[in-house]
């Protein structure tokens, strides 16, 4: 039988049986104590054990280098929406601040298939061309240094029309009833907060802003809802506030040849 009184923490445990009341009571203090009847302490015991374990090192986050920026995209985009996948064309008007032999930028779930550099009138190839999954980056090495001023990027590339909701990605929906349903599917861009860099190469931090040109035919709009975080009150008079719930019936007038679509 173990010594009720005792301070070493048990290894299993154990049933100890205390006749004395102070006994009782003492044991009961231990922190390893679960229950106490009018017969027995019941011990439930952890067996605590320091070892060391040796955690990999993660690497630190490094900001892309600025010795080349980025100016103006200018990006075209052709979306498959019966193989998901879509392809691109880019170009990047840059500045190389910095003589130097690479250019680094973000790229994540595209494939590259060239990529070219024009200054001063002057096609210049990158001796190699490196994807880092890790980083989420892509890497430009050239055979020599950069002039300093400006120059345009060229890329030819393909990605995904993924499902995770992440840069270019697919949104499907239903249309007709019963046996008539039938399935369609709409491509959607999301890009905040890094995930520009899933639909196109580009220098995706807030600190290296340029303006895009996007190729366009006949111009559309359309009508959508953005309600967060404090934005339902800008739509229409309501209790904005996630404690002041409520249902909502929702009736919208469209003409014919548009189509109503909602999550709710």
């Amino acid at each position: 039988m173990r010594d009720c009184n005792s301070e070493e923490k048990p290894m299993v445990a154990a049933l100890s049986l205390c006749a004395d009341e102070e006994e009782k009571e003492a044991v009961s203090k231990r922190p390893w104590v679960h229950e106490i009847s009018s017969h027995a302490v019941i011990v439930i015991a952890c067996y605590h054990q320091t070892s060391t374990v040796t955690m990999p090192e993660s690497k630190p986050f490094e900001r892309l280098p600025q010795t080349v920026v980025p100016k103006h995209y200018g990006l075209l985009l052709k979306p498959d929406l019966k193989t998901f996948i879509f392809e691109g064309k880019e170009t990047i008007d840059i500045q190389v601040k910095t003589s130097t032999n690479k250019i680094i930028l973000n790229s994540l779930d595209l494939i590259i298939k060239s990529a070219e550099l024009i200054q001063n009138g002057k096609s210049i190839k990158p001796s190699d061309i490196a994807l880092s999954v890790e980083d989420e980056t892509i890497t430009l090495t050239f055979s020599e240094p950069l002039a300093i001023g400006g120059a345009s990027l060229l890329f030819d590339f393909t990605g995904e029309l993924n499902d995770k909701m992440k840069g270019f990605y697919r949104s499907k929906y239903v249309s007709g009833v019963g046996n008539q349903q039938k399935t369609h599917y709409s491509a959607v861009t999301m890009l905040c907060t890094t995930n520009a860099r899933r639909m196109f190469p580009c220098w995706d931090e807030p600190a290296l802003k340029a303006r895009f040109t996007l190729p366009s035919g006949e111009e559309r709009f359309a009508g959508v809802t953005q309600f967060e975080a404090t934005d339902a009150r800008r739509c229409f008079p309501c209790w904005d506030e996630p404690a002041i719930k409520a249902t909502f019936d929702i009736s919208l007038a469209v003409p014919k040849s548009r189509v109503a679509l909602s999550n709710m």
